[in-house]
């Protein structure tokens, strides 16, 4: 009894306890009437739970524990899995342009239910036929122009020329109609030399040049062959005919000068238009021996001491260019050629053909042009009793015939036979036109630079040669010199 009295009374007190604890439970561990009358007594703590995700979910994922410990035995059904799709590449794809297919990604072909690596299909790209680098570049028809009648650079040859070394670049100086055109257009003729007289590459003079005493070429014109020769037409040098041109120009951007002068207002006199010209002769001289393998200066008779005189001040004048000789680093010189036009019969002697190699050589003496490099017709190959023992020691000096009485004599074969039999002095236009090609693309030439030019960086040397010789202060100095 006393017993049963002291466990009412301590349950009682428990009661108390517990209805003490009720706030406390509530707040921190959150639980209820309901889950203390289910648990009982206090003390006895909750079961853990554990969250699990749907056996849907996990046989979509692939990654519950009992897909991993599955018996060999008894295997499970395979899962359904979507078919890989291949995408196959159009034939019709390898004619399209490369920057079609280039934006195309490239299609990967992969296996997921083996591990195997992973292989690309690399696509044909189609070049075009204009960017094929070995295709040959357009044949030239007609010269176009390096330098304009204002003597700007002009870019048009540009995409005639290619990306290789193997060229040579001859350029022609002279005087106003002693023919530079007519032999810039035999040497780009590929054939009868006859029928590039007739119908010419370059614009040569006919007859309203010569009756009103205007020049044809203005600016550099520029052809390249099929042999990869750069052929450089220039205009006249000391022309009156550009120094009119220039009078006349000068006039029309002035306007009338005051009554009683003799130019334009503010035009300058024509002592400094001579001054003009001729430094714009000497510009344009320094150029060619800059930028040129080879330069030939024409004359159209036996010897005349301005056109001479003007080479050496043009070698004088000229931008000091650096090249590699012998592992050395010196300045460059190009190869003169003295090319003489309209030459006799009795020119074609041994006695001719040696006082004119004397004379040069006496004249050319402490020059630094190279003027004997084997190229001439006193070599002994063009004719045979044209050679050292006959004429002395060989320079760079080649004869040409009268041009227009080869044409004159080839129209009217059947009126000149009987004069044709005769001793002409020489073998023949096509053997004398032929003979100087061949020697101009076999001979020894020096690299223009210390570094090796192809065509296209030969293009982009020229025009920093030529703004190069326009801000050269060794011409203004020059011109103030001159009367």
């Amino acid at each position: 009894m006393y017993g049963r009295c002291e466990f009412t009374s301590r349950s009682n007190n428990m009661s108390e306890f517990d209805r003490q604890r009720d706030p406390r439970q509530k707040k921190f561990f959150g639980m209820h009437n309901k889950d203390r009358r289910d648990h009982g007594t206090w003390g006895l703590r909750r079961m853990p739970i554990i969250l699990t995700k749907p056996g849907r979910e996990r046989d979509r994922d692939g990654d519950s524990e009992k897909d991993r410990l599955m018996d060999n035995r008894s295997p499970a059904k395979p899962l359904s899995q979507p078919t890989p799709t291949i995408i196959l590449r159009n034939r019709d794809a390898e004619n399209r342009p490369a920057s079609q297919q280039s934006a195309r990604p490239t299609t990967v072909l992969r296996k997921e239910s083996e591990s195997q690596p992973v292989y690309q299909l690399a696509g044909k790209h189609g070049h075009p036929e204009s960017a094929n680098p070995l295709a040959l570049p357009p044949t030239m028809k007609a010269p176009v122009k390096l330098l304009d009648e204002t003597l700007q650079l002009s870019d048009a040859a540009l995409e005639f020329l290619v990306e290789q070394p193997d060229f040579v670049v001859v350029g022609l100086l002279g005087a106003q109609g002693v023919g530079k055109s007519t032999v810039a257009s035999l040497l780009a003729s590929g054939g009868d030399p006859t029928a590039s007289l007739r119908k010419p590459l370059f614009r040569v003079h006919g007859q309203e040049q010569f009756e009103y005493g205007t020049h044809c070429t203005n600016g550099i014109d520029m052809l390249v062959t099929s042999g990869r020769m750069i052929i450089l037409d220039s205009q006249p040098l000391l022309s009156a005919s550009i120094m009119d041109k220039l009078i006349l120009q000068e006039g029309k951007k002035f306007g009338p000068g005051p009554p009683g002068s003799t130019g334009g207002g503010g035009a300058p006199d024509f002592s400094s238009t001579e001054n003009t010209v001729e430094v714009q002769s000497l510009q344009q001289a320094a150029f060619l021996l800059s930028v040129c393998h080879i330069v030939i200066l024409v004359q159209d008779w036996a010897f005349d001491p301005n056109i001479v005189r003007f080479l050496q001040t043009a070698e004088m004048l000229k931008p000091s260019t650096p090249t590699t000789a012998d592992d050395e680093i010196i300045e460059y010189f190009p190869h003169v050629l003295f090319l003489h036009n309209h030459c006799n019969p009795s020119d074609f002697g041994p006695r001719i053909v040696k006082i004119l190699q004397d004379m040069y050589n006496k004249m050319f003496l402490r020059s630094r042009l190279q003027i004997q490099t084997g190229i001439g017709i006193a070599t002994g190959e063009v004719l045979e009793y044209l050679n050292s023992s006959t004429c002395g020691e060989p320079i760079n000096l080649f004869l040409l015939p009268d041009l227009t009485r080869e044409l004159t004599s080839d129209e009217n074969e059947d009126e000149t036979t009987a004069t044709s039999k005769l001793f002409s002095g020489h073998p023949g236009l096509g053997m004398l036109v032929n003979s100087l090609r061949n020697q101009l693309l076999g001979s020894d030439i020096q690299p223009l630079t210390h570094a090796t030019l192809t065509e296209k960086n030969w293009f982009h040397y020229t025009a920093k040669i030529w703004e190069l010789v326009k801000k050269s202060s060794f011409f203004l100095e020059y011109s103030r010199l001159l009367p």
